[in-house]
């Protein structure tokens, strides 16, 4: 007996029993469901039933009022789910094909509203939907339904209380019989099976007589000679009595679940996807007088991006192509050339909304499209025309990543979106073409020279809990379909604990990111940071990584630090692959962590074979998030190259021999490490390549820093010198020199810096006030309801300020650290500009303010917790 009551105020009272079964010699298990009232009125409701399955390779079959519909879960699609209208017979039935065993669920058909089905390879369910009932006070309402194991993962085509039968093929084929199988649903059965009728042109008429057993199915074989169905009518005589069923060409529908183009045999890469590793935020922000002009702004925000490792702004083509149609000049890609960033412009132009009735929007599938519709679409949704989208792809193709041309379309929409691709490949041959999904949309992953999707597994307890660990299935199964790179979103942003997403929090962001790498990505995004700081405006997302006032958090310090690595070491690993056969693993501690979430070792490492060689790229990963850990490498020898040296990308150091040197490392909680293993010469390339990328990444943040000091009439001759010495040694290919120039350019313009008054103490102010400010801003979000109580947001509208009336002291606070974050800002840009002498005293102001409200504001709020 089970038994539960129900957490929703209106169904208290109610109480759900579930007696489960099994008789002797049977393996099926009886429930019956029981909903007692013990509240004093009556009371309404409606009950689904989820039966949870596993397995990866599955079909399904049910019976609707007009047809015997059949499906096959693709296998490059890890989501997929089918409501289920009209059902005829009480049964659903589920196979998994790599057991070799099936379940069908037997109940009462006239008691159910509908059904569906739900495919994952981890997870599958039967579900089924009663129809609202109301039991009286003191009164109770039951049903039965049964659970039926099979040995036989043919599709079934009837079941009863009895017996089920399945038939393979479904679709005789030419000098194939057709096969069908019976089972008892129960104990054991005699029965005689009668079989007439058969593809057109032939009557056959087939009878035999049939012991059935638990799990032991009986077969019953058709002498099919052709191709093709026909009609076919079944007839099972047992002690009970006659019962019947039928199998015909004109009532099986086994289609897919999409009906989807073939996939293209084989898809050219793009040399700008696969060259370069894109690490990239949304574009977000806020506008007005207190954030400068739109320039100054994103000026502002490309300047921070790439100063942490940011290489790819996310934005709406409109933003760049605008300016081009009116000026000839696109601003913002001059921008991304300066700080040698690259462009992923992004539109929706398939999916289609439409107001509804009562209010809202709704999705309306516009349908397969010509060429020329599509065309029309482009040119009418965005305002561009072709020639106008070709002239700017020329005069920026070295700023463009990739076209982002729709927000997670469902798979109807493959069809058009193979369209869009043959228009932008005449447009822009250069670069590819995505959309933006759910990572476990894969029905698209045949399709796509980049698979881009988000995946988001910081949840609240309602949706399932925390599960960075996630971030690696969901794209390992992407990298495991498809030869394209795959890119993956990740979460930077989160609400309030009834908000389904949360925002990670420092380990656990630096999981996601190594996890991902190590499952293959071949480039990073984050949705949600920098949007408008939420303890002060009406806006979407409560938590930010970091907002666009700069106020950061831990997870935002774990972007910017992992991604200092990976964006130089991953530009070298690009052309590799996960691997099945792992040539190191660790001896680490067992952990089980989060509810089971997680098992396994401690400490795991990846590896990444690099295509048509013999070294690896490793990735090893501290699994738990919580606690640090040691592990020690154990290599398997006979997977390695003859000779093989063993390397730290991070700190690009040699450990030793590969095979001998047994190499224990302490990773923090969530830590990664990324190591290279191969033979010596490939080892050396590897190394000046990380090397290289890392002078990369430090070119243009010098000389965003130069600028500044020459501006401001420093000067940095010396570091000059160093800083085209590295320019140099990387057109030369010498990427440790370059990577070595470049560090010592930078050491001498901090110097330079430091040696000037008004610019040193002008940049020491602002640094030392964005912590004060940063953590007032977090104490404000974590205590928003004293901050701005939820009647003060709920009255306030979208995008505007609030104001606590209620507390006038505390919005006093409220604004004077408003004020002073977006003095720092505007004074930034001055200083950048070449005017710290005129703001020295400026920046000390907001400085001093920064200092007094910290020391007023948090005291004032927790006097106010508990009133």
């Amino acid at each position: 007996m089970v038994r539960h009551g129900l957490a929703a105020p209106e169904y208290a009272g109610l109480i759900v029993e579930g007696e489960l079964s099994l008789d002797e010699n049977s393996a099926s298990v009886k429930v019956l469901l029981r909903v007692r009232n013990f509240s004093p009125e009556t009371k309404s409701f409606s009950l689904r039933i989820q039966n949870c399955l596993r397995g990866e390779h599955v079909g399904f079959s049910w019976r609707t009022t007009e047809q015997l519909r059949v499906i096959r879960h693709p296998e490059h699609a890890i989501k997929g789910s089918v409501m289920i209208e009209n059902l005829a017979e009480g049964w659903l039935a589920f196979c998994d094909l790599d057991t070799g065993t099936a379940t069908v669920a037997l109940f009462d058909v006239t008691a159910i509203e509908k059904a569906h089905a739900y495919m994952m390879p981890s997870l599958n369910t039967l579900e089924w939907y009663y129809r609202a009932r109301e039991i009286a006070a003191g009164e109770s309402w039951e049903t039965e339904y049964t659970l039926v194991p099979l040995a036989d993962t043919a599709p079934v085509i009837t079941a009863n209380a009895q017996y089920v039968i399945t038939a393979d093929p479904l679709r005789p084929v030419a000098g194939k019989p057709l096969t069908l199988n019976l089972s008892p649903s129960a104990g054991p059965l005699s029965a005689t099976v009668t079989a007439t009728g058969g593809p057109e042109g032939q009557t056959l008429d087939v009878r035999q007589p049939l012991q059935l057993q638990v799990l032991k199915p009986q077969a019953v074989t058709l002498p099919w000679q052709v191709d093709g169905l026909g009609e076919l009518s079944i007839t099972v005589q047992t002690d009970a009595g006659s019962t019947a069923a039928a199998l015909s060409a004109a009532a099986l529908d086994d289609s897919p679940l999409q009906d989807l183009p073939a996939p293209p045999a084989e898809m050219a890469p793009f040399p700008a996807a696969t060259t370069y590793f894109p690490y990239g935020e949304y574009y977000r922000g806020l506008f007005g007088n207190q954030m400068g002009t739109q320039q100054e702004f994103i000026d502002r925000q490309l300047r921070d991006y790439r100063k942490s490792y940011f290489n790819t702004y996310i934005i709406g083509e409109g933003s760049l192509m605008g300016p081009y149609r009116n000026d000839g000049v696109d601003w913002i890609s001059e921008l991304l050339r300066k700080y040698e960033m690259r462009s992923f412009p992004k539109h929706d132009f398939l999916r289609v909304f439409e107001p509804k009735e009562g209010g809202g929007q709704q999705e309306v599938f516009p349908g397969a499209m010509t060429r020329e519709q599509m065309v029309d679409v482009v040119l009418r949704k965005s305002g561009f025309d072709l020639d106008l989208r070709r002239k700017w792809a020329e005069a920026y193709s070295d700023v463009i990543l990739a076209y982002d041309l729709s927000d997670e379309p469902g798979g109807e929409h493959i069809p058009n979106y193979m369209m869009l691709q043959n228009i932008w490949r005449d447009l822009d041959p250069a670069h590819p073409v995505v959309v933006i999904l759910n990572l476990n949309r894969t029905e698209y992953l045949p399709y796509m020279p980049v698979y881009y999707g988000d995946e988001y597994p910081i949840h609240n307890d309602k949706r399932g809990g925390r599960d960075p660990w996630h971030m690696y299935t969901s794209v390992r199964f992407c990298t495991d379909r498809t030869s394209a790179p795959v890119w993956v979103m990740l979460p930077a942003f989160g609400g309030l604990d009834d908000y389904p997403w949360q925002l990670a929090t420092g380990p656990e962001m630096r999981l996601m990111i190594h996890l991902a790498v190590a499952a293959g990505a071949k480039g990073i995004t984050y949705h949600g940071s920098y949007s408008p700081p939420c303890w002060t405006h009406n806006h979407y997302y409560f938590y930010t990584a970091r907002d666009s006032w700069q106020a950061g958090t831990p997870a935002w310090d774990e972007m910017k630090r992992v991604g200092r690595q990976i964006t130089a070491i991953m530009p070298a690993a690009l052309q590799t692959d996960t691997v099945d056969d792992e040539p190191f693993t660790t001896d680490a501690a067992a952990v089980s962590l989060s509810e089971n979430r997680y098992q396994g070792p401690a400490v795991t490492v990846s590896a990444l074979k690099e295509r048509g060689g013999t070294g690896y790229f490793l990735v090893v990963v501290n699994q738990d998030h919580e606690n640090e850990h040691t592990a020690t490498l154990l290599p398997a020898v006979k997977l390695l190259p003859e000779n093989a040296a063993l390397w730290d990308l991070y700190d690009l150091k040699e450990i030793g021999p590969a095979a001998s040197t047994k190499h224990t490392m302490a990773l923090q909680p969530g830590d990664g490490r990324m190591l290279y293993a191969g033979t010596p010469e490939d080892c050396a390339r590897v190394l000046d390549a990380v090397h290289a990328g890392h002078c990369r990444n430090e070119l243009p943040i010098y000389r965003i820093d130069a600028e500044m000091a020459t501006s401001n009439g420093l000067d940095i001759a010396a570091a000059d010198v160093d800083a085209k010495a590295a320019e140099a040694a990387l057109a030369a290919g010498n990427g440790m020199e370059a990577h070595e120039r470049i560090l010592a350019a930078q050491k001498k313009l901090a110097e330079a810096v430091a040696a000037n008054a008004a610019l040193s103490t002008a940049l020491g102010n602002l640094d030392q006030a964005l912590p004060l400010l940063t953590e007032l801003a977090n104490f404000y979000r974590d205590n928003i309801e004293i901050v701005a109580p939820k009647e003060i947001r709920d009255q306030t509208e979208r995008y505007k300020s609030f104001d606590n009336t209620q507390d006038p002291k505390l919005q006093g606070y409220v604004n004077d650290t408003a004020a002073a974050f977006t003095a720092r800002l505007r004074l930034s840009d001055r200083v950048q500009r070449g005017e710290a002498a005129q703001v020295v005293d400026e920046t000390a102001t907001v400085l001093q303010t920064a200092r007094r409200v910290h020391a007023e504001a948090i005291p004032h709020i927790e006097g106010r917790k508990g009133q």
